[in-house]
């Protein structure tokens, strides 16, 4: 009699080698801890890919583009023209209204050795955050690496990429809200003008006509 009980009696899932109820699979991160290979919950993410910052002295033109965040630079003036980005980036860098330079405005970073500590970098980004022609090789100048006409020329196709990007905006992670279509709108209006230059005076000029006829 007592073996039959005991045939009945469901047995311990913990002595299958199974979870106990409510736990975790084998394997699993426990209830409440990040995903295995994300960073520790309140520690700090790691920068997105080709983002680092640029420590040493901006030799190029190709340095001071990706210094100044072109695409940031476009999101945050959808309303800009290419010449009016160019000038922000030239001033930023030490150069003046009028496409000359300012002989006072040169840079201070030297040739390093060794890349510095992180937080060096940190505050060296800031304190020059407002004089960006800091960053330029010692004793250099905006116009000692290029002209403001060559910044305009290189900036073009760089420009026509992010416009291109910021008008097609992927979908926004885990339901958020997406970007204001207004916005979106600007950057299309931006990529057809640059695509069809001449779309907007034919535009413009029809309804000219349509108005007077």
């Amino acid at each position: 009699m007592r073996q039959r009980i005991a045939q009945m009696l469901p047995m311990d899932p913990s002595m299958m080698g199974a979870p106990p109820m409510g736990a975790p699979p084998m394997g699993a991160a426990p209830m409440g801890a990040p995903p295995m290979g994300a960073p520790p919950m309140g520690g700090p993410m790691p920068p997105p890919p080709g983002k680092e910052p640029l420590t040493g002295p901006l030799k190029g033109v190709g340095d001071i583009l990706r210094d100044a965040g072109i695409e940031e630079l476009v999101a945050a003036n959808p309303n800009a023209t290419d010449e009016e980005l160019a000038d922000k980036v030239w001033a930023q860098y030490g150069g003046d209204a009028d496409g000359g330079v300012d002989p006072k405005k040169v840079g201070e970073r030297a040739p390093q050795e060794e890349p510095p500590a992180p937080e060096e970098t940190e505050a060296e980004l800031k304190d020059t955050d407002q004089e960006r022609w800091k960053r330029l090789p010692m004793g250099k100048t905006i116009g000692d690496i290029m002209s403001l006409g060559e910044l305009q020329e290189m900036m073009k196709p760089v420009i026509f990429g992010a416009v291109k990007k910021l008008s097609t905006p992927p979908a926004p992670p885990g339901g958020g809200m997406p970007p204001m279509a207004s916005v979106i709108g600007l950057h299309m209006m931006r990529l057809a003008d640059r695509m069809y230059p001449d779309a907007r005076d034919l535009a413009d000029r029809l309804a000219s006509l349509s108005r007077s006829a």
